[in-house]
């Protein structure tokens, strides 16, 4: 059983289709459970939508690569792409307090990723953005060990 698979999709939204198969086979071959599942869909079909939506500043196609690993109860996320630089650790905070109708639009779904993983680290290297997300399946409860957030924009 491989406990690692690598892919990649163009900057099309209907690859979302694509990306929720290949994590639900992921998912089974390595005996997650139902939440395990829900946590990586919900977090990868944030992250990419927001880079097929607002990451490119051409109609061309582009390639992003994904790729997701479980050593032991950790799993990692990694998403790269050539889009302008985003680092999700510079993303402003929302006031979740706010009632819904004053808050600002946006921000949310940053918001989400940070709260539901145990570490993101964003790099810009060679041109491409670098995501890293880390989770412990041991520890399912969305954003019960708190976040760090490594990196930035210079």
């Amino acid at each position: 059983m491989h406990n690692s698979v690598r892919f990649e999709i163009t900057n099309q939204l209907s690859e979302l289709s694509t990306i929720a198969r290949v994590v639900s086979e992921f998912a089974a071959a390595q005996g997650l459970s139902s939440k395990g599942l829900y946590i990586i869909n919900l977090v990868l079909d944030e992250i990419v939508t927001n880079i097929i939506s607002y990451g490119f500043k051409d109609d061309r196609p582009h390639s992003i690569g994904i790729e997701l690993g479980l050593e032991g109860p950790i799993l990692s996320m990694e998403v790269t792409d050539d889009g302008h630089p985003f680092s999700i650790a510079d993303a402003p905070g929302i006031n979740v307090g706010l009632p819904l109708d004053e808050r600002p639009i946006g921000g949310l779904g940053c918001h989400l990723v940070r709260k539901m993983m145990d570490e993101v680290h964003y790099e810009r290297r060679a041109g491409c953005n670098h995501l890293r997300l880390t989770k412990n399946l041991d520890n399912l409860g969305p954003g019960s060990r708190g976040c760090s957030i490594h990196g930035g924009l210079d």
